[in-house]
């Protein structure tokens, strides 16, 4: 994440203001809080949230004409979320022209909304509360890294011992 942020500084200009918080609070760049965040958000999960950033990014460096941009991603544990199933929440938020006056291809925000879908999140793209620039908003409910992974054996064992195999691919048991 914070190597995104790195990187957009060359097509903005300036460098985005990241924060990265858990549950409430704050984490830091060698804080012990990364590794619950890496155990909490699966590595799909985190990929597409990497995407998210990097496309809200990008629009911001494209459209906004913005002298500030500002990136906050949330993780709630479940142990904190109302659901007790915890999210992921990423929020873009550039001071620039808004959305009034976008035109253009909408393919990079079409492929935000669908990765949220894919996780039963949701995607919004507004003018700033603040009165300039634009916020886009992002979540998507947790699933741990472990189900995910456990997930990925059981349908692997299913695929192996599926009916569509030849009988001697088969498992007995």
């Amino acid at each position: 994440m914070r190597r995104e942020a790195s990187l957009a500084r060359t097509g903005l200009g300036f460098a985005p203001s990241l924060v990265i918080m858990l549950d409430d609070r704050a984490i830091g760049a060698l804080d012990q809080d990364e590794q619950v965040i890496d155990d909490l958000v699966s590595k799909h999960l985190t990929d597409d949230v990497l995407a998210v950033c990097r496309e809200g990014l990008a629009n911001a460096a494209r459209h906004a004409q913005a002298q500030s941009v500002a990136v906050r991603v949330t993780v709630t544990t479940p142990a904190m979320s109302h659901d007790g199933i915890g999210r992921v929440e990423v929020e873009v938020e550039d001071d620039g022209i808004g959305l009034q006056f976008v035109s253009g291809r909408k393919s990079g925000t079409w492929n935000i909304a669908a990765r949220a879908r894919q996780y039963g999140g949701e995607y919004s793209l507004e003018n700033s509360s603040t009165g300039h620039g634009a916020l886009l908003k992002w979540n998507a409910p947790l699933k741990s890294a472990r189900l995910e992974e456990q997930e990925a054996i059981s349908s692997h064992h299913a695929e192996i011992g599926g009916s569509d195999l030849p009988d001697e691919w088969k498992f007995s048991h």
